[in-house]
């Protein structure tokens, strides 16, 4: 029996970091990347039109009518509660990552771990558990 797969859409503003998460997730069974944006005014936008169970969103990303950082995501969180959000990010401030978790946001993954994570995350969401990169882990002295 084949499993339906994960519907994911990335955000980012740097190309080429779009471009690395293509790859990746291209090639990676059970995973359908519906759509790849590169400001929050293009998120929201696909977000209507396109079917998602995980989006993989950048923390700042300016140049979107909806803001970035805990702007976009407390406004994702508002109007799509039950999208699993994995947050893509170079913040290692504690209070910070902290403060995005809190937000019941499924995964953080720091842009200096390996997009190989990727993978495990959207699996963690999909399962409705949260997923912390190395980095982030030891950034927030967790022992996950």
């Amino acid at each position: 029996m084949k499993s339906t797969p994960v519907r994911v859409m990335i955000a980012d503003d740097h190309p080429v970091i779009l471009f690395g998460l293509k790859c990746i997730l291209e090639g990676v069974q059970n995973i359908e990347l519906v759509s790849a944006v590169g400001n929050s005014t293009d998120l929201i936008s696909a977000l209507r039109t396109h079917a998602c169970d995980v989006l993989i969103v950048d923390y700042y990303m300016p140049k979107g009518l909806y803001g970035d950082g805990m702007t976009l995501l407390a406004h994702l969180r508002k109007h799509r509660p039950s999208l699993q959000l994995i947050v893509f990010t170079m913040l290692s401030d504690r209070a910070e990552l902290e403060a995005i978790r809190r937000l019941g946001v499924c995964g953080i993954i720091n842009k200096k771990d390996p997009l190989q994570h990727l993978p495990s995350a959207i699996l963690a969401a999909q399962l409705g558990e949260e997923y912390l990169s190395p980095e982030v882990t030891s950034l927030l002295g967790t022992g996950n």
